[in-house]
């Protein structure tokens, strides 16, 4: 490649419209997640203490996903809950067979 070829470095004005667009579509992907959407996946119920139980036993991302998840208003914890329900499920049963 030469010099002539290769990608020019973004300019400020580019810089600030890709970061737009960047937000536009989060906007966009953030309003199609509906009510209809969790009406089709209900939401389960987070009991602190499975969460806390996450945090402490599981591997690095169920560590960080559970203490985002302590951490989320409910908007983003239903969120979770419909994504990540077989997680929260697995952990409760080894909570509840005496995995403390």
């Amino acid at each position: 490649m030469n010099a002539s070829t290769l990608p020019r470095p973004l300019t400020a004005p580019q810089i600030s419209f890709v970061e737009l667009e960047r937000r536009r579509l989060m906007d966009q992907r953030a309003a199609e997640f509906t009510a209809e959407q969790f009406a089709a996946r209900e939401p389960i119920g987070a009991d602190p203490r499975v969460l806390d139980f996450m945090r402490r036993r599981g591997g690095g991302f169920i560590s960080h996903l559970a203490q985002a998840w302590l951490r989320a208003d409910p908007i983003n914890s239903a969120k979770l809950s419909v994504a990540f329900a077989d997680k929260y499920r697995e952990f409760a049963e080894q909570m509840a067979a005496g995995g403390q």
